[in-house]
């Protein structure tokens, strides 16, 4: 687990509207924990993939999946 930090990117076809952001915090510390890590990466609240600054995308990776089928990604 290498990264900085974890920003969550609503779509058109995002499912889940609410993230718990405590939770999600909750559980980068114990990811962070398991892995040995002496820092935690910051869980940034959600926002719209239109919306992002293309200064923040280095690397955007995405799996969407639909049953055992993979989706196409249109941006």
């Amino acid at each position: 687990m290498g990264a900085t930090c974890i920003q969550f990117i609503l779509t058109e076809h995002t499912v889940v509207k609410n993230i718990n952001l405590n939770r999600a915090k909750l559980q980068a510390i114990e990811t962070a924990e398991q892995c040995c890590r002496i820092s935690v990466p910051e869980v940034l609240p959600p926002v719209n993939f239109h919306d992002l600054p293309d200064s923040r995308i280095e690397v955007l990776s995405c799996v969407i999946k639909q049953g055992r089928k993979n989706l196409p990604m249109k941006f």
